[in-house]
């Protein structure tokens, strides 16, 4: 089970890394509309 909660961690990492450099790359609008759909998914979960 311990290989699986290691590839579980690198896996995230590795999508937050790319999300993180997806939105580096576009104009500041974009991080608007992240913001705003990360707070509407907070308050509907």
């Amino acid at each position: 089970m311990r290989y699986f909660d290691e590839q579980d961690k690198a896996q995230a990492k590795n999508t937050f890394h790319r999300v993180v450099e997806w939105l580096g790359r576009r104009p500041m609008e974009s991080w608007g509309f992240f913001a705003a759909g990360f707070v509407i998914a907070r308050i509907i979960f």
